[in-house]
């Protein structure tokens, strides 16, 4: 009877490691999909933008909570640049934390991860439009 109590308890402690491993991995794929979602609704609200307001957007950075009431905090920063007249690049960048321990691995807050040290994560999302010319008048 011993013995298979400690090959149970041998099984169970092994099992546990890898639930914790599940949860984390779970976590990361969680947080990478509304990173991307994030990314993508931003992309397309600029390219529903006029050209002319769009260069205005550069350097745009703005904080969301998913879920708003209290959820993990993405940073969603937005650059757009004109290497020449022809053409903009927009680039969407949106980064998050993720603190990995006990209390972290379940999606906790960042004020139980404070024990924790965080890693920076980040989904970019790149897009070129062509840009109307400047000195083509409209009839």
């Amino acid at each position: 009877m011993v013995i298979v109590l400690a090959l149970f308890g041998i099984i169970l402690v092994s099992l546990m490691g890898l639930h914790l491993v599940a949860i984390t991995a779970g976590t990361a794929a969680e947080t990478s999909s509304i990173a991307a979602n994030l990314a993508r609704a931003r992309m397309e609200e600029l390219l529903s933008l006029p050209p002319d307001t769009l260069k205005q957007q550069n350097g745009a950075e703005e904080q969301r909570q998913v879920p708003a009431s209290g959820g993990r905090s993405y940073t969603v920063h937005t650059s757009v640049v004109a290497p020449d007249p022809a053409r903009l690049d927009i680039t969407v960048t949106v980064t998050w934390q993720l603190a990995y321990g006990g209390t972290c691995a379940g999606g906790g807050s960042s004020s139980q991860c404070a024990g924790s040290s965080p890693v920076t994560y980040a989904r970019t999302l790149q897009t070129r439009i062509q840009a109307p010319d400047q000195g083509q008048t409209q009839p």
